[in-house]
Order: C-alpha cells, then structure tokens, then sequence
C-alpha cells in the first residue's frame, strides 16, 4: 500500500507541476503595455503576445487584434508593426481589386472609368466621346496604386488609395489622353 500512496502522490506533484508550467507559459501579464501611436496594447506571455492594434496611419486608426505565438513573441511592437504593414498593403489591394472607378467629375462625353481586375491588369475609359481604351498592369507599393500602361502608351499612372478610393497624383503620372485630371481629383467605386 505504500509502494501504490507513493505512485498516488507522484501523480498528483507531476499533476501540480503541469499546471504551474502551463500557467507560466500561457497566462498574461496585467494590465500590459499600452503605446503612444494611437494606443495600441500589448499583452505577453512566455508562449505568446497579443496585440490590439489601434495605430494611426495615414488613412485614420488601424484596428486589428492579433496573436503572435513563440517566436514571433519576442519581437518589439516596430518589428511587429513592419510585418503588420505588409498585411496592411494587403488589405489595400484587396479594397481595390476586381472593382471599377468612376472620376468624380465625369470624363470625355461621359465617364470616365477605371477598372482593376484582380489578376493585376487594368483598363480606362476617358468616356464616351474617346475610342482610346488604355490598359496595362497595377500594383500597389506604400498605399499607391501605380498603373503602368502597355497598350500603346508609355505611361505610369499613380493614385493614392485612401478609403477605398483612389485619388489622383500628378507629380510622376503621366497625361490621359482626353481629359486633364488635377492632382488630389477622386475616383469613387461603384
């Protein structure tokens, strides 16, 4: 009976040891951290962070909350931050792609469109006095969207995405062949 006792309290001290190792693994530190980039929190363990994103970028608040597990963990919020950013761009692409735009202020007898499709082409209609249908490939790098034409034009196009709209930038586009579009000028969804 002492030999069976023995196991029995064995069980229980491996039993108690788990638990404490799990405990220092996976529960949280409080209150955490909180960061001065729109108040982003950080919450650590041994074995994982969580971080509620609330950072401020150019667009407004980015709200997002993630897990990074061991060994991404250890990382500093920058570090986490540059990572985040590419799921950022991501994000943008996505707000874009497969969708057409119509400029705010018309076009050339009509309006004047602009359709990314989601394998990376594109194409512009000025309106409907133009017979020119521009095309090329899109992609998109730090929150512009960069056109490059290939049918028949040696242009680049750039528009700054912001709210899923995309807003015109003169300096390094080159000139539509119908209609004068100013720097700043919308392009809203349909």
């Amino acid at each position: 009976q002492t030999l069976a006792g023995g196991v029995e309290m064995n069980k229980k001290k491996i039993i108690i040891i788990v638990i404490v190792v799990l405990a220092v693994l996976f529960i949280p530190s409080f209150p955490g951290t909180v960061f001065r980039d729109g108040g982003t929190r950080e919450l650590k363990a041994l074995a994982y962070k969580i971080v509620i994103w609330n950072r401020l970028t150019e667009d407004g608040v980015y709200h997002k909350t993630r897990v990074y597990f061991f060994p991404k963990n250890m990382k500093s919020i920058d570090e986490l931050w540059e990572e985040e950013s590419v799921n950022v761009e991501t994000d943008v692409q996505s707000q874009i792609s497969g969708k057409t735009f119509t400029r705010e202020k018309g076009g050339f007898g009509g309006d004047f469109t602009i359709t990314l499709n989601e394998g990376g082409s594109y194409t512009y209609y000025e309106g409907f006095l133009s017979s020119y249908i521009g095309m090329g490939n899109w992609s998109v790098k730090d929150r512009i969207l960069i056109m490059n034409e290939t049918g028949g034009l040696d242009r680049t196009y750039l528009f700054y995405v912001k709210n899923g709209e995309l807003v015109f930038i003169k300096e390094g586009s080159g000139r539509f062949l119908y209609t004068s579009v100013e720097d700043g000028e919308r392009f809203i969804p349909n």
